[in-house]
């Protein structure tokens, strides 16, 4: 039997960043720039899954990342 010791999916809210960088061609930088006082240590951490934001905060976040990003494309 073989065990596996560490799960290759992401949490949504990781995927959805990542995603969200991916489609938009965004580094890091450029995604944490849309969103004042949002730091790119905290998309790492968020993206890595070592912490994540409660769920509504989450919502929210998504939300200005997608109207931010179309008013500089």
């Amino acid at each position: 039997m073989r065990v596996q010791l560490f799960s290759m999916k992401r949490n949504p809210f990781a995927q959805s960043l990542v995603d969200f960088r991916t489609r938009y061609n965004l580094t890091q930088v450029q995604c944490a720039a849309l969103i004042p006082h949002l730091s790119v240590r905290m998309i790492e951490k968020w993206e890595s899954e070592g912490s994540e934001p409660p769920p509504w905060v989450q919502l929210l976040l998504i939300d200005a990342l997608i109207k931010n990003v179309k008013m500089i494309k």
